[in-house]
């Protein structure tokens, strides 16, 4: 069983953007030339929505700037293209990011974890590793991300773990061998339990009478002030050639761990002294220490041991709260063995193989088609060969309310691993332009030595937990065992990060502990970007509860006294 039997990726428009008013304007359509607002927001991803969601109906004016529509067009997500120098990365960016409304909130499945403790502290065998905050400071605000996005705030504890096992051999004997157990939670849409929490959608609810988002608005060019070196104005433009000019009390960046550095490096043009190399690389560091997590496949568990392991770590529903949530069950390397074994933070969980003839599979293939040609008559078999099955599949789906137990061929058994920071794994500016004149994001993506011994370390850890715990273990893909990995060996999870990274220390980073660039007032950046080291986890819920954190320090820095009449919408010139 996998996230998509509960989390549908292709919901349409309407579910996505239903209810709520939300005073949106299509830049390419109004005629203003300049625009005038306190808080300006680039991007309207979970990063941008989380912090223009804490100034909902405040006397404070908003402007949110949006490169596409309400939908991914083929030439709004052409300026996603990126030239790639390095490691093996997803080829179609329209796949991973999305110019849209809701930014990558619109698709994402909704996995989430917190980091760990561990994960902020600093490390003598990583390098740059080590967080200007602490993981106490952050957690309040992980908790009310966790709100915002669908999740229960709980601990996975040894409670969770009980109600996880189904019934299993206690798996906490196995412990010894330096693996600990893991779990994460799937977000799930107050309105839509078959999707993730889309952030569009709850921030239209809200119905802000003090937001306005401009559509089909790229930002081109952040200007500094060229006396003092604060943040000036904003240059947008749209695929139609319209330009125009943002200024703003403050200016948040909001567009991803790749399009944001890729903005401040492009950002050249500005008269402030030291800027020639880009907005906040004085010390050369935007772009630098870039990460994502590699993704590998470690070994296969063929049947019947398959459906052995299978019931620990499928996906599960634990009700809290008077309502359902999802989790799925893995294994981390513990914290204590990283620092023994000088290894980076590492994870893994099982991948299951649908069979061909999967029941489920047919039904959820025949609902798409509407019963159209294709594989009609194949969807048709399977699910006449197996009426008890699929029957079963049916109730647990729709009467139990449960996930659906697929049909398998076999599972495989797959990790992500942290990445240490590498100044030489980096984001810089092609010769190539897109439509708009703006370089192409050109990434040289590296995987070290330290991420392969991890991984590698992990897989043999991983067999001797299975065996502990009278279950069998996974055989071992050759280079996995070896540890003479290939360049097709890994595959990025579109998790970019790190490229602005937060330091105290302008020499080793981009921006402050509260997420300002060093050295330029006003402006501050949201997102993966700003992360030092970004741990195994899916990055979502950090970097929402990083943006909640940044719309207080706003609050209390510019805004505690504001005139209530900061309130009145101005009206865009629509010619």
């Amino acid at each position: 069983m996998d996230a998509s039997d509960i989390l549908d990726l292709t919901a349409n428009t309407a579910d996505r953007h239903p209810g709520g008013i939300v005073d949106m304007h299509d830049f390419r359509r109004v005629s203003d030339s300049s625009f005038d607002t306190d808080i300006c927001i680039v991007g309207t991803g979970p990063a941008g929505l989380a912090i223009a969601h804490e100034f909902c109906n405040l006397p404070c004016r908003v402007l949110m700037i949006e490169s596409g529509d309400l939908e991914p067009t083929p030439e709004v997500s052409a300026l996603d293209r990126v030239e790639n120098v390095g490691a093996l990365r997803q080829r179609d960016q329209s796949l991973v990011r999305t110019r849209a409304f809701g930014g990558t909130s619109c698709v994402w499945n909704g996995r989430c974890a917190t980091l760990d403790p561990s994960d902020f502290e600093a490390r003598n065998w990583v390098p740059l590793s080590g967080w200007p905050i602490t993981h106490a400071e952050l957690a309040p605000y992980v908790t009310r991300a966790a709100g915002r996005l669908g999740l229960f705030p709980t601990t996975y504890d040894e409670a969770l773990d009980a109600r996880l096992a189904d019934g299993l051999p206690d798996p906490r004997a196995s412990w010894s061998t330096g693996l600990r157990s893991f779990c994460w939670q799937f977000s799930i849409d107050p309105h839509n339990a078959s999707t993730a929490a889309r952030c569009a959608r709850s921030f239209r609810e809200r119905n802000p009478r003090n937001v306005r988002v401009l559509l089909h608005a790229t930002a081109t060019h952040v200007e500094t002030h060229p006396a003092t070196g604060a943040v000036d104005w904003l240059e947008i433009r749209s695929l139609t050639g319209k330009i125009a000019r943002v200024r703003s009390k403050v200016l948040v960046l909001c567009t991803g761990g790749i399009e944001t550095s890729r903005l401040l490096l492009a950002s050249r043009r500005s008269s402030f002294s030291g800027e020639s190399a880009g907005v906040g690389n004085q010390n050369d560091m935007v772009g630098r220490c870039f990460m994502d997590h590699p993704r590998c496949t470690l070994g296969h568990f063929e049947l019947p041991a398959a459906e052995r392991v299978r019931p620990a770590f499928m996906l599960q529903r634990v009700d809290a709260a008077g309502r359902p949530r999802m989790f799925v069950r893995g294994l981390a390397l513990g914290a204590e063995t990283q620092r023994r074994e000088s290894l980076l933070s590492c994870a893994g969980w099982l991948s299951e193989h649908h069979a061909v003839d999967d029941p489920w599979t047919a039904i959820k293939r025949l609902a798409r088609t509407r019963g159209r040609p294709g594989n009609l008559f194949q969807d048709l078999s399977a699910i006449g060969r197996q009426p008890r099955l699929a029957a079963r599949q049916l109730r647990r789906r729709f009467m139990d309310g449960r996930p659906v137990v697929h049909k398998i061929d076999g599972l495989d058994l797959v990790c992500d691993v942290e990445q240490s920071p590498d100044h030489n794994s980096r984001i810089t500016l092609s010769d190539t332009c897109d439509a708009l004149g703006m370089p192409l994001a050109r990434i040289d993506w590296r995987i070290g030595e330290l991420e392969r011994r991890t991984v590698q370390r992990f897989a043999q850890l991983a067999v001797q937990t299975f065996e502990r715990m009278g279950m069998p273990a996974p055989r071992l893909r050759e280079t996995v065992r070896t540890g003479q990995f290939g360049l097709d060996d890994f595959i990025d999870v579109a998790h970019p990060s790190g490229t602005t990274r937060m330091a105290g220390d302008p020499r080793h980073g981009v921006v402050d502990e509260h997420c300002q660039v060093h050295g330029v007032d006003r402006l501050y950046v949201a997102g993966t970007s700003v992360f030092p080291s970004n741990g195994h986890v899916n990055p979502t819920l950090t970097l929402v509860a990083l943006a909640i954190r940044l719309a207080d320090r706003i609050k209390a820095r510019y805004f505690e006294r504001v005139s209530p009449s900061l309130a009145r919408r101005p009206e865009l010139a629509v010619p």
